[in-house]
């Protein structure tokens, strides 16, 4: 292609309107890796020939190559407006149009293209995050459902699936898409941490709180995991665990005075349970009443199972 370049390099100076010469000159200055060479001589070569494919997809090429990726877009739609089936070069124009944060236009190319080459993976997850961008969680789980299946271990896909479920409303699934990642990467805390939000966001209370305890478990350093595992010790009434958490979130992150006035509420909490199942064991020693006697453990039992305490802060 060196050799080509220079042949051509002589050409054109004898042949100025030849646009093929032209074009020739710049596939081969792209091929040796000269893309600013390339897109000059190709630029001249799409003035003689405004509708040669070719011309404007090297054009392209050459321009992505040189960095000008606004101008490989733009040779690119010229091509489709040229070639509309062209559904690699559609794929092409949607991915540089998201790298270049321009998702809403991204998203037409990329569905011609998705639906054309429904095997092409890099194009199913351009065109997801796309979806994503602007606002589309439904579309874009049901494209990452695919993807996600042909490659399983792509888990930044699979993450980003889970979001997307949640976002669409579908809490459920989006609490089991997470602890699927949960179990394929048990080292990672923030997918326990994910899960038991998706499952408070589906009102599944018991798999919530054993998510976050799996979460403080994986992160015991990170005050807010632990804090959160507090807020659920706190409201089912489990006061010295709840003292725990809040204590160990205060010492962690000092700046959270949240946590320590948590924690302060939590130990007043359990003092006025011990102090209250202790006045009720007093009444059923003195009380001689079977009747009275068993309305005071009664009462002694709902003091230990009360939530009704001062709250959280």
């Amino acid at each position: 292609y060196a050799e080509a370049a220079e042949l051509l390099g002589g050409l054109v100076k004898q042949r100025r309107e030849d646009g093929k010469a032209w074009l020739g000159l710049g596939y081969a200055r792209f091929r040796i890796g000269d893309a600013p060479g390339a897109v000059n001589a190709l630029e001249t070569a799409a003035k003689a020939l405004p509708r040669d494919v070719d011309v404007w997809y090297y054009l392209g090429s050459a321009r992505g190559a040189a960095g000008d990726r606004a101008g490989a877009v733009a040779a690119w739609r010229t091509v489709l407006q040229l070639a509309p089936s062209r559904a690699d070069v559609a794929a092409n124009v949607g991915r540089l149009l998201v790298e270049l944060g321009r998702a809403a236009e991204a998203v037409e190319p990329l569905a011609t293209a998705a639906k054309a080459l429904p095997k092409n993976l890099d194009v199913q997850h351009d065109y997801a995050v796309a979806l994503l961008e602007t606002g589309k969680p439904a579309e874009a789980a049901a494209v990452l459902k695919g993807y996600v299946a042909a490659r399983p271990d792509d888990y930044a896909a699979a993450e980003a699936r889970a979001d997307a479920l949640g976002k669409a409303g579908d809490h459920k699934a989006s609490a089991n898409a997470f602890e699927w990642l949960a179990k394929k990467q048990p080292s990672v805390s923030r997918h326990a941490l994910n899960a038991s939000v998706a499952w408070r966001n589906a009102a599944h209370r018991k798999n919530e709180k054993w998510w976050i305890a799996r979460a403080a478990a994986l992160a015991p350093d990170d005050a807010k995991i632990v804090g959160q595992l507090g807020r659920m010790h706190f409201e089912d009434g489990e006061w010295d665990a709840a003292v725990d958490c809040y204590a160990r979130a205060a010492t962690l992150d000092p700046a959270d005075t949240s946590a320590a006035a948590n924690a302060a509420t939590a130990r007043k909490n359990r003092e006025l349970v011990a102090m209250k199942a202790t006045r009720l064991h007093l009444g059923i020693v003195v009380v001689k009443d079977k009747s009275v006697a068993a309305q005071a453990a009664a009462d002694l039992k709902r003091a230990f199972c009360s939530k009704a305490a001062p709250g959280l802060f």
